[in-house]
């Protein structure tokens, strides 16, 4: 297994340090990233995150991103045995994100 977790302060520092080297993979259901993403994540569906893991170098680091870290630790088993070498999937997803770093996330519709 050479997939990993990444907590939310790991993420943070290396997106500080280095953001264009890293792939910030959402997987959730559109309409959940359109409310609510980490600065600079891009929303991948099965089917694009399919063609992305056919067109991308293998030792791309990529961070998974899901609602709690459950549907990202799969996706992150799905591209290790695909071969990818530098796979994360963030622990306790977007849902930690926003307890513990409510800054650090873009909201695009005001909550009532």
């Amino acid at each position: 297994m050479t997939w990993k977790t990444l907590s939310r302060e790991a993420l943070i520092d290396a997106l500080a340090q280095q953001p264009s080297s890293i792939r910030l993979l959402d997987i959730r259901p559109r309409e959940q990233f359109d409310r609510l993403h980490i600065p600079g994540s891009q929303h991948y569906d099965c089917i694009r995150l399919r063609r992305f893991a056919e067109q991308t170098a293998h030792d791309t680091p990529i961070v998974l991103v899901c609602r709690r870290g459950r549907t990202s630790r799969h996706a992150a088993m799905w591209l290790d045995h695909l071969g990818f070498t530098a796979v994360y999937s963030l622990e306790d997803g977007i849902e930690g994100m926003q307890q513990h770093v409510p800054d650090g996330l873009v909201a695009t519709e005001k909550e009532s």
